[in-house]
C-alpha cells in the first residue's frame, strides 16, 4: 500500500467516528485544557515512534510496512488531537468529516488560516457565522468548508501534497534505522520519536490556526470550489 493510499483511507475512516466517541473526545479535551491536551498527545506520538524505532528491519519491504503502520497510528492520534483543540478553542464548529483536510492543508503549506481573504485567493468559511471579508472583487469565490470534503479534485491534490511532505520525514526515519545498525537502538529510537513529535506538533499548530480564524485561503489550482 502506498503512502498516499494510507492517507486517503484515513480521511475516509474519520466519517465512521460515532457520536458517542465525539462526545467523549469533546468532554476530555475541555476538561484537560489546551496545554495539557497538547502535551498528552505529544507523549502518545513519541510512544508510537519509539516503539517502531526498535523494530528491526532487514529489507525495504519490512521497513516500508513498519513506516506505514507507524504513520497510520500517528494520523489517528493527530486527528483526535486536532479535533480536541477545536473543542477547547470553541470558536468554529468542529466538523469531523471535513476539518482534518483543512488542517492538513495548512500544515502542508497549501492553504492559510486568515481573518480576511487576500486578493487572488479562494476563501473557505470555517464558521457558518463568518461574514464575508474579502479584499478585492472576490465575494463570489467564497465557499463553506464542507467543500473540503465534497470536492474530489481538491482532496486528491491535497492528499498528494501531504503525502510528499510526510514522505520526506519517513525517509529520515529510514535513515534512523540505518543508524541503529551502527550505533545501537537508542539513537535510532530517539530519531524516530522526535520525528513523530515534529509531525504531531506541526499539525496541532495548524489545528490551532484553523479553529482560531474565520477563513481558509487557498489558490484555485486545487480545484474549482463550489460557491457557498
Amino acid at each position: 500500500m502506498s503512502l498516499e493510499q494510507v492517507i486517503t483511507d484515513f480521511l475516509q475512516d474519520l466519517d465512521a467516528i460515532s457520536e458517542t466517541e465525539k462526545r467523549k473526545l469533546r468532554e476530555s479535551a475541555r476538561k484537560a485544557g489546551l496545554e495539557k491536551w497538547r502535551w498528552s498527545y505529544g507523549i502518545k506520538a513519541m510512544s508510537v515512534g519509539g516503539l517502531s524505532g526498535l523494530i528491526p528491519s532487514k529489507d525495504l519491504t519490512t521497513i516500508s510496512a513498519v513506516m506505514l503502520t507507524d504513520l497510520t497510528a500517528l494520523l489517528y492520534l493527530t486527528a483526535r488531537a486536532s479535533f480536541g483543540i477545536g473543542h477547547i478553542i470553541d470558536q468554529n464548529e468542529v466538523n469531523y468529516g471535513s476539518d482534518i483536510l483543512g488542517i492538513l492543508s495548512i500544515w502542508a503549506g497549501v492553504a492559510e488560516a486568515v481573518t480576511v481573504v487576500p486578493a487572488g485567493k479562494i476563501g473557505l468559511k470555517l464558521s457558518a457565522k463568518a461574514l464575508p471579508k474579502v479584499v478585492g472583487p472576490l465575494a463570489a469565490q467564497l465557499a463553506y468548508k464542507a467543500t473540503l470534503k465534497t470536492n474530489a479534485k481538491f482532496a486528491s491534490k491535497l492528499t498528494s501534497k501531504v503525502a510528499a511532505k510526510m514522505a520526506a520525514k519517513l525517509a529520515s526515519k529510514l535513515a534512523g534505522k540505518e543508524v541503529v545498525k551502527v550505533m545501537g537502538p537508542a539513537i535510532g529510537t530517539g530519531a524516530s520519536l522526535l520525528i513523530n513529535l515534529w509531525i504531531i506538533n506541526g499539525i496541532m499548530d495548524a489545528a490551532h490556526k484553523y479553529y482560531s480564524h474565520p477563513y481558509l485561503a487557498t489558490d484555485n489550482e486545487l480545484g474549482g470550489l463550489a460557491q457557498a
